[in-house]
């Protein structure tokens, strides 16, 4: 057995042994225990929730530890704040994060209050029972016990504050790495106001619709894609891309901007960025995992959603996870959406003339879910979709009747090269 691996299960067999010994010293009958939280939309994993009657007991677990370093204690505020901000049914109870540290010697913690989330308490192994009763002599018996089936079934469902937050922190502050692409230029003005208009009617009409949002390279999908998610489209829009690179440096970006022009600290501003900037193949998970849970969203933004994976690539396993999805990204994407009550919207931001790899399904798989879905979903592009010269990325043979063209959602300058707006098509005429 590899040493990592061995080490893992002898950290996940200590904290199991210690949380049943220290449960039950601590009079936790009917306490559930829950491991290996996946906080899938967020990439994150909590070692341990512990579930009371009256209190979410977050547990960040440092097996061999015999000190509570600040990184760590950090982590476990962390998980926290995420529980309380990103998970419905986390706000109506205290979310006390603990770090048990196995051999540490006993610490002294200042007593919190018990209300939203309370700072982190610490504990050795020998601690743990002790600190569990002190608790929960410490809050109030509640008139209904916290209910541990429908926390679990719980949505995410981000605090308005920070979509609001977030949304602030674009408005408010340009980030020089995203300004610097022109968004004055007249075609990206036109585009971002043609995927509003989309978005309305969708809104006013009460449907279900695809905006596909189409350009050359460098001509601005994404910044018309982060525009709309900070601010520009609807309540609660979040931003999806399989291009984790690109989440971490947008997401950087944006703590840096308000660390330097707003003087802020780094954790909340790091929140705020996630709530909006999300790894869409998490998000599909998430969902259909949970096939009753509805998204928070009524619009999300596919960033490259020609590279959306097939059924079969969207199925494969892979060493971190086994895979639980069974159609397209494409078709779990429509699906997910069609949950949200009344109207919803996914922009899909598409490259022109962008190879096709292997499991990618290409615009193709979108025109053919849209038209199974018999007339629940419909559609907005440019008339380019249906001119492609490869199949895969043509959205459809003909005009069908639930495409409306618009010209206005394909951008045609490359604005990383205003100065030469002829270097795409010399490109491709080179290739």
């Amino acid at each position: 057995m590899p040493e990592v691996q061995r080490a893992q299960r002898e950290s996940w067999r200590a904290l199991i042994e210690t949380l049943q010994q220290a449960v039950q010293q601590a009079g936790g009958s009917g306490w559930t225990m829950l491991l290996e939280c996946d906080l899938l939309r967020l990439e994150k994993r909590i070692d341990a929730v512990l579930l009371t009657d009256r209190a979410i007991l977050v547990l960040e677990y440092k097996h061999g530890a015999a000190g509570f370093t600040a990184a760590d204690l950090a982590q476990a505020e962390d998980y926290a704040l995420d529980l309380h901000d990103f998970h419905a049914a986390s706000r109506a109870w205290p979310v006390v994060p603990l770090l048990l540290c196995s051999e540490a010697a006993p610490p002294v913690n200042q007593w919190p209050i018990f209300h939203a989330v309370t700072p982190v308490l610490r504990a050795g192994r020998g601690g743990l029972p002790g600190l569990l009763r002190n608790i929960q002599a410490s809050i109030p018996t509640p008139e209904q016990p916290l209910d541990p089936a429908a926390w679990r079934a719980a949505p995410y469902k981000p605090v308005p504050g920070i979509i609001d937050a977030a949304r602030r922190l674009f408005d408010r502050h340009d980030v020089t790495a995203i300004a610097s692409a022109r968004a004055d230029a007249a075609n990206l003005t036109r585009t971002t106001e043609a995927i509003r208009r989309a978005i309305r009617g969708a809104a006013a009409a009460g449907e279900r619709r695809v905006v596909f949002v189409t350009g050359v390279p460098g001509a601005g999908k994404t910044l018309c894609g982060l525009h709309l998610a900070f601010g520009g489209g609807a309540e609660g829009t979040t931003f999806l891309t399989g291009n984790a690179p690109l989440i971490a440096v947008l997401r950087g970006a944006l703590v840096q901007d308000a660390q330097q022009r707003q003087g802020r600290g780094q954790r909340q501003p790091r929140r705020e960025a996630r709530a909006v900037l999300q790894n869409v193949h998490r998000f599909l998970e998430h969902h259909v995992r949970h096939p009753a849970e509805a998204p928070a969203e009524h619009v999300v933004i596919f960033d490259e959603a020609q590279r959306a994976w097939d059924a079969a690539q969207a199925g494969r396993d892979t060493q971190r996870r086994s895979s639980i999805l069974t159609l397209s990204e494409p078709g779990h994407m429509l699906e997910i959406m069609a949950r949200r009550a009344g109207w919803s919207v996914i922009v899909a931001l598409i490259g022109n003339g962008q190879e096709i790899n292997t499991g990618e399904a290409g615009l193709r798989e979108w025109g053919r879910v849209i038209a199974a879905s018999r007339g629940s979903w419909q559609a907005s592009a440019a008339p380019h979709v249906l001119a492609a010269p490869e199949p895969m990325q043509r959205l459809a043979e003909d005009a069908p009747s639930w495409l409306a063209l618009d010209p206005a959602l394909d951008l045609r300058v490359p604005i990383r090269t205003v100065h030469h707006d002829a270097a795409a098509a010399w490109v491709d005429a080179v290739c």
